[in-house]
């Protein structure tokens, strides 16, 4: 078993974290192409954000993590699942506008920074000075999913809408490339 920092693991299976982090990438990819003048056809991101929750709790089931982040990234990635079955309702409802996205991108920012800030505590409780580099990234995170979506919820100008739904899929991308370093760098497969 080893050890980095505070964290045991044995990573037996990296496919599924770096196929998630693949499905994040190209999640935000597809969120850059949101039309603002139509109404926007789901389906992609729906699937992308499906496969990328999936393949994070694949991750998990197949590998031994210690438990903070275990439990992180499996809410992460029901969250995935979760925005994956809110964009089912609004295209099986027809309310996939512009105006909807922005209220459930809005909502989801502010969930997510929400869930930052709480991993933030558990890092810091289980061991301060070790982690302050994931405690600086994982508050960047926080702060940034805050106020993009407070932005969100106040704006009211169709231009800035659309170049802040857009801006969103910044996110997606920035974490799908950390998933893909995380288990390419920081993680060494164990012996058998």
């Amino acid at each position: 078993m080893k050890t980095t920092k505070n964290f045991d693991y044995a990573i037996t299976s990296r496919l599924p974290l770096i196929l998630r982090g693949i499905f994040l990438v190209a999640l935000g990819t597809s969120l850059f192409w949101i039309n603002s003048n139509t109404t926007v056809n789901l389906l992609l991101p729906i699937l992308l954000a499906l496969l990328a929750g999936i393949s994070g709790l694949v991750f998990i089931q197949k590998n031994k993590i210690e438990t903070v982040p275990k439990n992180w990234l499996m809410i992460e990635s029901i969250a995935d699942i979760v925005l994956g079955l809110a964009f089912i309702y609004m295209q099986v409802n027809g309310e996939n506008g512009i105006e909807n996205l922005r209220d459930v991108f809005a909502g989801f920012a502010i969930l997510f920074a929400f869930m930052q800030f709480t991993y933030m505590f558990q890092i810091a409780m289980t061991d301060f000075v070790n982690n302050t580099k994931v405690l600086l990234i994982r508050g960047l995170a926080a702060i940034g999913f805050g106020l993009f979506g407070a932005v969100l919820f106040m704006q009211a100008n169709n231009e800035v809408l659309t170049f802040l739904i857009n801006c969103i899929g910044v996110g997606p991308i920035i974490t799908g490339i950390g998933c893909i370093f995380l288990i390419m760098y920081s993680f060494r497969k164990q012996p058998q």
